[in-house]
This record gives structure tokens, C-alpha cells and sequence, in this order.
């Protein structure tokens, strides 16, 4: 009867010239068609011989058949597990409990492995784990250039694996190496990490490298712009190649740099004393001003910068940035902010919240959808324009007296507790109406290009300046309005405009309406006349001897009565003119009568 077993032979032989074949042998491979949980540590399909076990199909492999030979003449009992996981006597067929496989080196195409007795995992009982590293310093300063030694200690310290690795956060401002060596790069912070090739285990120290600013130190290397150096130069009394001392700039307080073509300012920062600085208008992309904590006054606007950080600047009282290429901008920290310019960038938000004491904010050309300004309520001047609000909460203003909202969306505009307001721009808009009732200091109002039907002016009698042009108005009076210097009212719905009570008149443009009649006798001041495209018939201009430039054309007059001290006929278009009710047909011949 054929053995069950898989090397011996009918006459108990092992025979390694042919390939392992038995019912046992068989039936592993069999099981191998289909996918069969491991169990525990030796894989599945292997035969032990002695103290070696090898993968069956790397035993029946011809190239292993004198590694294979070695083991049996070695000798030992043989095992084989099948693909089930069981555990058989290669010489009875029995099944065994795993307890009874011994220790050995498992072989497969892939190399060896040891595996421990009762076909168990093995464990390395010389190995010692490491459980925490921690450095000899938790802090370390350092001065630019020099260097230091972090120690690291490994717990236990008969730990197996003791291979560390370095990092730094910040390899700009200090640098490490495999040995834990830092070097101070430049001024600032960076932390060291240690960690630990076993485990992970990690400690931290902080560096912080500051500059040596001794009064000798030698900066001139600092300055690496040639056009900032020859500024500094000019401004101590020293011509290159002299050096640039720490003593000669850390007193200077003031610095004036517009317009000098300057890519950097690297070495401002060892100008500690400064409090006024102008840098604007050259070709900055970056500005550290991080150590110039006693400016007070900063002026950066036309240049490129994408950020700029005055956290540490907390003594910032007046502020330009206007004209740079802005994004995000944080004044949270300075608090003694006064005035702030930073129109045309790029900023989409703006918090101001904790600037309370701001007076004049101007965020104009950027692209703010919203604008709280409750908390600032000193402030005075708002320069708001050209940005995409679509609405303007000023009921917490009450100080302000310029505001200058024109080129946006906005449909309302409530100035009813804005009683100080002197100076209003809103033009470019889409207001339909505008009460400017409480607002009796109004000087200059430019509300044209708007959608206003009706305009109460009846409470403005301080009014100068007022530009209401292209909107939808069919009546405007201004018989309250003695003051009026400027006004444009072009492009509406008139029919009549009595200016009368204008007396102060001096520059008019009432053009592109239907007025009938225009009586302007009683404004001797007038200047600029533009009445053009109306449906006056006459226009007597013999009061109005300081007349300098007239457009009367394109209504219907015949005779044009002018002073003849007026002004030179070259200022003076009159022609053509309607020559019909319906306006269609046109004349250049009109009959100037002087006087």
C-alpha cells in the first residue's frame, strides 16, 4: 500500500532524484487552487525536516535538491502543513498539535526567516526597545554665525537601535546636523526635532538666532542693493568701500527712500531708531520691518509687494500701502493706527475691528464686497470707492466729514446721523433716492450717474460744489442754494432751471436736457457756460461780461446776445442750431448781437 508520506519511498527510503509526490503531497496542492487563511506563524504549505522547513515548492525544485539533501542527512523528524493549516507526520500521516514543531529556518525563494518552537513568531530576546530621547536643551539663542551641540539621551540606554535623525523647521535661520550641530543662519526662530529610528520617539529644542549688533559690527554686507547702499552712504557721510557700521545707522530716525530704484531693503532692520519711513514708489516685492518697532509713519505705496507684516510695528500711526499687489492685510495688532491708505490692491476683506482710533481709511480700487466699520467711530474721511459693495452702514460715523463711496453697487445710502458730513462722492452708484435733509454742512456733493428722480436740496444752503448730472431729474431747485459756485445738472430731465438766488455762479453745465428758457442775468460770476442740446430759443449773455468759454449749440436759437468784453470767440461755439420745433434740421448761420 502507497505511503501517505511525502519523501520516503514503498521500502522507507527518501528518494531526492524524482520530485515529492504523495496523497499528502497531492492534496497541498490541490488546497494551493484556492485562497486558505494562514494559521499561526509558519505560512501555510511547508515541510520541516530537522530544524530547517521549507516552502514545497522550493523543495521540489531540482536547483534546491542539495539544500534539500543536506537537511534530510541531517536528519530529524519530518512535518508537513498543509494548506489548511494542519500539522501532519510526514511518516504516520497523523495530524500533530504545533506544540511539538521544533525551532527552525524557514527557506523560500525569497530568502530565510527563523521562526521559534511550536510554530511561533520569532522573538529577538536581545533586542532592548527604546522608550523616550530627550536633548540636553529645551531653548538655546544663539547669535548669527555662531554654532552649538545638542546632546541627545536615549532611554534606556542599553536600547538595541540608537540611530538618530535632525531636522530643522527653519533651515533660513538655523541649520543641523547628523551629529546635532546648529548653526544660526540668519535672525529668527526655528525648532530642532530629534527623532528616534526605533519607535519614533522625538524631543525639541527652540532657536533663537538674533543679530550681533555690537556698534562696531561691520553691516555693509547686509546691504545687498546697490541703489539703498548709495542712499546709506549719502546719509552717514561715508563713500564706498568704507564699511557701514552698526553705529552709524541704529541712531537715524528718519529715512527717506521715494523714487530711488531700489529691489531690496535688506539691512533696515539695523536701523532700530527709525519712526519715519518713506520707501514708496520703487520696486519692492518684499518689506521686513519686523525689527523697526518705533515707526510711527510708514509710506511702502507704489511698489509690488504681495505681504507685508507690521505686527511688531505696534506704534504705526500713519500708514501707505496703496498701489502694491495686496491680497490679505492684518492690523489687528496696531491699534494706534490713525491713518490708513491701502487702496488699489488686491484685498477682497478687510477686519478692522481693532483698529479704533483709525480717522482716515482709504481701501479704495480693491475688491471689498463688505465693510464693517462700526467700531471706528473717530473716523473722519472714507475713501470706499471703485471696490463691489452693494450696501454702506455709516449710523455708528458720526464724526465723518469726507466720504467718497462712488463707483460701486450701492442702492441705498442712509447719511441721516452723518450730520458732520461736509464732502459726499456717491456718484456711479444705483441710488433711486438720497436724503440729504440732516445733512447741512455739506459743501460738495457729486451725485451723478446715479438713478435720482427728485433732489431736496432746501436744508444744504452751505452747498458749493453740486454734480448731479445723468440721473432722472424733472425739476431741481436751488433757490436755497446761495452759495453755489459749481454745478452740473447735465444729461437729466429739466424743462426749466431758475438760478436766480445763484448769484456766485461761475461754472455751468446744464446740457443735454429740454430746457425751454435759461435766465442767467443775474450771474455776473459766470465763467464756464455749457448749455448745449436744449430747447432754448434765446440766451441773453450781455450781464455776463466775465463769460470765458460757451456751448450753446444744438437748441434753437437764431441770436446769440453776448458782452462784448465777454471773451475771445474762439471759446464760443454757438453752432449749429435747430431750425424746427422737432429738432432735425440744422443751421449754421445764428445772428451774434454784442453789447
Amino acid at each position: 500500500m502507497y505511503s501517505r508520506g511525502i519523501f520516503k519511498n514503498k521500502r522507507g527510503q527518501f528518494n531526492l532524484n524524482k520530485k515529492f509526490i504523495s496523497t499528502v503531497l497531492v492534496a497541498l496542492m490541490v488546497a494551493g487552487l484556492t485562497s486558505v487563511k494562514a494559521f499561526a506563524a509558519i505560512p501555510i504549505g511547508t515541510v520541516v525536516i530537522g530544524n530547517k522547513a521549507f516552502d514545497l515548492k522550493y523543495a521540489n525544485d531540482l536547483v534546491n535538491i542539495d539544500e534539500i539533501s543536506s537537511a534530510v542527512v541531517a536528519g530529524g523528524e519530518v512535518y508537513v502543513k498543509d494548506f489548511n493549516g494542519i500539522w501532519i507526520n510526514n511518516l504516520t500521516g497523523e495530524t500533530v498539535d504545533a506544540n511539538i514543531i521544533p525551532a527552525v529556518v524557514y527557506v523560500n525563494a525569497d530568502g530565510e526567516i527563523n521562526f521559534d518552537a511550536e510554530d511561533k513568531d520569532h522573538v529577538n530576546s536581545d533586542v532592548v526597545n527604546v522608550s523616550s530621547v530627550s536633548l540636553n536643551k529645551t531653548t538655546d539663542n544663539l547669535l548669527v554665525g555662531a554654532t552649538d551641540i545638542l546632546n541627545a539621551t536615549i532611554t534606556p540606554t542599553n536600547a538595541t537601535n540608537k540611530d538618530l535623525t535632525w531636522k530643522s523647521s527653519n533651515i533660513n535661520v538655523a541649520t543641523v546636523d547628523n551629529t546635532g550641530k546648529v548653526s544660526a543662519i540668519s535672525a529668527g526662530t526655528a525648532n530642532i526635532t530629534v527623532t528616534t529610528l526605533d519607535g519614533n520617539m522625538t524631543d525639541t529644542c527652540t532657536i533663537t538666532c538674533t543679530e550681533d549688533n555690537s556698534n562696531n559690527t561691520d553691516i555693509t554686507s547686509k546691504f545687498t542693493d546697490s541703489n539703498f547702499k548709495e542712499q546709506v552712504y549719502s546719509l552717514i557721510g561715508k563713500t564706498s568701500p568704507a564699511s557701514i557700521l552698526v553705529s552709524d545707522v541704529k541712531d537715524i530716525t528718519g529715512l527717506d527712500l521715494s523714487d530711488a530704484n531700489i529691489g531690496s531693503l535688506s539691512g533696515i532692520e539695523y536701523f532700530t531708531a527709525l519712526t519715519y519711513l518713506s520707501c514708496d514708489n520703487n520696486q519692492l516685492i518684499e518689506l521686513d520691518i519686523s525689527k523697526n518697532t518705533a515707526l510711527t509713519d510708514l509710506y511702502c505705496f507704489g511698489n509690488q509687494l504681495t505681504s507685508l507684516d507690521i505686527s511688531k510695528n505696534r506704534a504705526l500711526n500713519n500708514l501707505d500701502c496703496s498701489n502694491n499687489k495686496l491680497t490679505t492685510f492684518d492690523t489687528s495688532m496696531n491699534i494706534a493706527l490713525n491713518e490708513l491708505y491701502y487702496g488699489s490692491n488686491e484685498l477682497a476683506i478687510l477686519d478692522l475691528s481693532n483698529n479704533i482710533a483709525l480717522t482716515v481709511l482709504d481701501c479704495d480700487n480693491n475688491q471689498v464686497k463688505t465693510l464693517d466699520i462700526s467700531k471706528n467711530t473717530a473716523l473722519t474721511e472714507l475713501y470706499c470707492y471703485s471696490n463691489q459693495l452693494q450696501t454702506l452702514d455709516l449710523s455708528n460715523n458720526t464724526a465723518l466729514t469726507t466720504l467718497d463711496c462712488e463707483d460701486n453697487q450701492l442702492q441705498t445710502l442712509d447719511l441721516s446721523d452723518n450730520t458732520a458730513l461736509t464732502y459726499l462722492y456717491c456718484y456711479n452708484n444705483q441710488l433711486t433716492t438720497l436724503d440729504l435733509s440732516n445733512n447741512k454742512a455739506l459743501t460738495d456733493l457729486y451725485c451723478f450717474s446715479n438713478q435720482l428722480t427728485t433732489l431736496n436740496l432746501s436744508n444744504n444752503t452751505a452747498l458749493n460744489i453740486l454734480q448731479c448730472g445723468e440721473n432722472q431729474l424733472s425739476t431741481l431747485d436751488l433757490s436755497k442754494n446761495a452759495a453755489l459756485i459749481n454745478l452740473g445738472c447735465y444729461n437729466n430731465q429739466l424743462t426749466t432751471l431758475d438760478l436766480s438766488k445763484n448769484i456766485a455762479l461761475t461754472d455751468l453745465d446744464c446740457s443735454d436736457n429740454q430746457i425751454i428758457t435759461l435766465n442767467i442775468s443775474n450771474n455776473t460770476a459766470l465763467f464756464d457756460l455749457y448749455c448745449y442740446s436744449n430747447k432754448l430759443t434765446t440766451l441773453d449773455l450781455s450781464k455776463n461780461a466775465a463769460l470765458n468759454n460757451l456751448d450753446c449749440s444744438y437748441n434753437n436759437l437764431t441770436t446769440l446776445r453776448i458782452n462784448k468784453d465777454a471773451f475771445y470767440f474762439e471759446n464760443v461755439i454757438y453752432s449749429p442750431q435747430y431750425i424746427d420745433s422737432a429738432q432735425t434740421t440744422t443751421t449754421d448761420n445764428v445772428e451774434i448781437i454784442t453789447y
